[in-house]
């Protein structure tokens, strides 16, 4: 196979007649259009109709509406992570903004802007692969991506959140990288957008895509030295430009506003060597590849071993790294005995890829969640497609390309199969359907009803927010107009400007998603229920609400207030069996209304406290 067939330039070459080419276009947006069928679906499914998001996708709602306020609620950095700082830029919600500023700014328009931009990312990556490759180049480049979101489940694309917008955006990158590295500056401007929303989207791209970049700019240098041109200076000018307008507000806006700025905190986490947050370190990291060249790899529809109990992702044997090592090994073994550049440049970028993988994964910080990965699916799908396509292409140049041409027609049906089961699956999730969102909605409806918050009020949570009813409630009050507040700790999280002192406030509000929490912290001085949600009938909610304020003041007088957590536990039974004072017959009624609770998600609650009669976080503290 010849240069020109790997990076064949429509604009630039006719050989084709005009039927055939006609043809290949024809196909190659019939493919696009098969590719992006699960951005559709979302659309057609989610466009019109609200939900009341939760969690991080409540928080990233808020976020979208702020970029227009023009007021220090502007996000300036990106997502929040739960370690304190945030990702590294605003270039999602900027991005997303304007389709739900349209549509005045509906939960649901903030769902679909983030859906339609990675069909962005999809339709994207098809144009450029048709227009430096053709159509074989468009299937190869497509059944990367439509491969990869095989591994990665519908909720990438029925849930708002930072890690699944820019998962398509990778494979993007790397194409860029490819073009770049073969000497075309027309993409220099893609490659900076494109390498800068990664990196403030979700801070593990960094090392990805600092050191791809870097290789694709040191072989366009190369490039224009061999063909003793002069440098094109215009060419550079929109990448800088581009460069210093996506990374104004992050590097500079932020510091200035909110020193020492978020790049300061985030730079202090991941130097910190404490041991609150390790590295995976060398041999988990190195597994966590390995997943991806198991001999059914995820991305082909085979398991990604995670853990039940703790949802994180767990190592596979580095034995299976020999795989890419061995198609490593026969890249750069044809190259030498072809000598094409464009084998050099393919074996080259996927070799940096395998390297810079597994330097990022090394250097992990906190638990392995599959989500803080993702970029390992398409890693490890693009080096297997890639290297195949080039060893196919290697022993069969007598043969007039057949199987090269078998190997095509194979990833067309990949991609066809694939997209179709990924499609599927996104239809059949229909939306961000979560246990959580109706319970916060309910307690949001009876609030409306007691009228309350009537002043200014903030909202804290106590015990865990895994559920995200907080920013549920925060989100959604904040649309409704509502003087809503939190603490200044998470200005970083819901903005600077939503920030304010039990001084500054009339009301405190509590959220709960625990059961004791509820049912120690209504006692408190001053607190007044205004919404409270649980799958039991009224008999048995009484005498669910009494255990738990027995056992707790059982607990407190024995000073063992850290065991009160146990409470809500279906366990509770085996974790204070050894106490005394403590009924065997109260922990094992407890214990199963606990797993009742626990069933149908969560008792969650919302106490109202004057802002001048809030309870001392010393006493919260005893009864958490």
């Amino acid at each position: 196979m010849g240069e020109l067939e790997l990076f064949e330039d429509r604009a630039e070459s006719n050989r084709l007649p005009v039927k055939r080419g006609w043809l290949e276009r024809s196909a190659a947006i019939s493919l696009t259009v098969v590719a992006l069928v699960p951005v559709f679906v979302v659309v057609l499914q989610r466009a019109g109709r609200n939900y009341l998001p939760v969690q991080d996708q409540a928080v990233i709602d808020l976020r979208v509406r702020d970029v227009f306020t023009f007021s220090a609620n502007t996000p300036l950095v990106g997502a929040y992570d739960r370690f304190g700082w945030c990702h590294l830029g605003p270039a999602m919600y900027y991005l997303v903004a304007p389709f739900a500023w349209i549509f005045s700014d509906p939960a649901w328009a903030t769902l679909v802007g983030f859906a339609l931009l990675q069909g962005v990312a999809v339709a994207w990556t098809a144009r450029l692969a048709w227009k430096t490759g053709g159509l074989r180049w468009t299937v190869i480049w497509l059944s990367i991506l439509s491969l990869s979101y095989v591994a990665t489940g519908p909720w990438i694309l029925q849930e708002v959140w930072n890690p699944h917008v820019a998962f398509p955006f990778f494979v993007l990158f790397l194409l860029q990288c490819l073009l770049v590295a073969r000497g075309d500056r027309r993409r220099l401007l893609g490659l900076a957008f494109v390498g800068s929303f990664l990196v403030q989207t979700h801070v593990g791209y960094l090392v990805l895509v600092a050191i791809l970049s870097l290789w694709a700019l040191v072989h366009l240098v190369l490039h224009t030295r061999r063909l003793k041109s002069g440098p094109d200076r215009r060419s550079w000018i929109p990448p800088v430009v581009t460069l210093v307008v996506m990374w104004f507000p992050p590097l500079v806006l932020d510091p200035i506003l909110h020193f020492p700025g978020n790049v300061v905190n985030l730079v202090n986490f991941y130097l910190r060597t404490g041991s609150q947050t390790p590295i995976i370190g060398l041999s988990a990291g190195l597994g966590y590849l390995a997943t991806e060249f198991k001999w059914l790899p995820p991305w082909l529809g085979g398991s990604d071993p995670i853990n039940p109990m703790t949802t994180l992702s767990s190592p596979n044997s580095l034995l299976w790294l020999l795989v890419p090592a061995a198609l490593m090994a026969g890249c750069w073994l044809i190259q030498r005995r072809r000598g094409a550049s464009e084998y050099h440049l393919i074996a080259g970028m996927l070799t940096l890829l395998l390297v810079a993988s597994a330097i990022s994964l090394v250097f992990v910080r906190g638990n392995p969640h599959p989500y803080i990965f993702y970029w390992r699916i398409t890693a490890g799908c693009a080096t297997v497609v890639l290297a195949l396509i080039l060893l196919v292409d290697s022993f069969d140049v007598t043969r007039g390309h057949l199987a090269y041409n078998g190997w095509i027609a194979l990833m067309t049906v990949a991609l066809i199969a694939s997209t179709t089961n990924f499609a599927t699956d996104v239809a059949s999730a229909n939306g961000p359907i979560s246990p959580i969102g109706p319970l916060t909605a309910s307690l949001l409806s009876q609030m409306q009803t007691k009228g309350q918050p009537d002043g200014p009020a903030i909202v804290r949570f106590l015990g865990s927010s895994f559920g995200g009813v907080q920013a549920g409630i925060v989100d959604q009050l904040s649309r409704e107009g509502k003087p809503i507040y939190v603490d200044p700790a998470l200005g970083f999280q819901f903005g600077y400007g939503r920030t304010a002192t039990p001084r500054q406030v009339k009301w405190i509000l509590y959220v709960t998603e625990e059961s004791q929490l509820y049912s120690t912290v209504s006692t408190l001085p001053g607190a007044r229920v205004i919404g409270v949600t649980h799958p039991l009938n009224a008999a048995a909610q009484r005498e669910l609400v009494s255990l738990q304020r027995q056992l707790a003041a059982t607990l407190m007088a024995q000073d063992e207030s850290d065991y009160i957590s146990y409470l809500s536990s279906p366990l509770v039974a085996f974790e204070l069996n050894n106490f005394q004072n403590v009924p065997m017959s109260a922990l094992v009624r407890l214990a199963h209304l606990n797993t009742v609770v626990q069933e149908h998600s969560c008792l969650c609650s919302v106490i109202e406290f004057p802002a001048n009669r809030a309870p001392a976080q010393s006493l919260l503290e005893r009864v958490q």
